[in-house]
């Protein structure tokens, strides 16, 4: 194995470390989101803790799913050259 290649593999394992801790925080932050919406969910909502499982396990996208993402319509921002305000 030549200098450079050790050298090229010790760059890899690093950024393949990296890449772990970076995707186990990015988990950890996922579940604190999780439970802060089903605590929100049952305080403001009627639905039951089976209701809010099975409305956090559906994937979005899916037409069946009770939280459907907004159409490009929906959260369109037009640019100042879109922006009609007053008369000409």
């Amino acid at each position: 194995m030549t200098p450079t290649t050790l050298k090229k593999n010790q760059e890899i394992d690093a950024l393949k470390r990296e890449h772990v801790i970076e995707r186990n925080d990015i988990i950890k932050k996922f579940k604190g989101f999780e439970a802060v919406m089903k605590f929100m969910l049952k305080q403001n909502t009627d639905l039951d803790e089976n209701d809010i499982e099975e409305m956090m396990s559906r994937p979005l996208g899916n037409e069946n799913s009770a939280v459907a993402p907004r159409s490009s319509v929906e959260t369109h921002v037009p640019d100042d050259d879109e922006v009609y305000i007053g008369t000409i």
